[in-house]
């Protein structure tokens, strides 16, 4: 499975935000990142995001756009990126 299409638990996406796992929920609570929400179990209800996904939603919500390393980009972004 393609590394950008894989699904990250909040620990994951923490890590590769370079954000705290607390950051990582409040984006949730605010809507500030796309997430599936994964069925409920008891009182508690797990998520999950799709990297490529979180990237696309974080690029378009820098005001101020820097160049990421090809390495850092999602495969679908680094090829438009390296195309134009």
């Amino acid at each position: 499975m393609d590394q950008d299409e894989r699904l990250l638990n909040k620990e994951q996406l923490a890590q590769r935000c370079q954000v705290s796992e607390r950051t990582v929920e409040r984006w949730v609570v605010e809507n500030r990142v796309p997430y599936i929400r994964l069925p409920q179990r008891g009182s508690r209800t797990g998520v999950r995001f799709l990297w490529s996904q979180v990237m696309k939603h974080l690029v378009k919500q820098t005001s101020k756009p820097v160049p990421l390393p090809g390495h850092m980009l999602p495969r679908a972004l680094g090829k438009e990126a390296n195309e134009g």
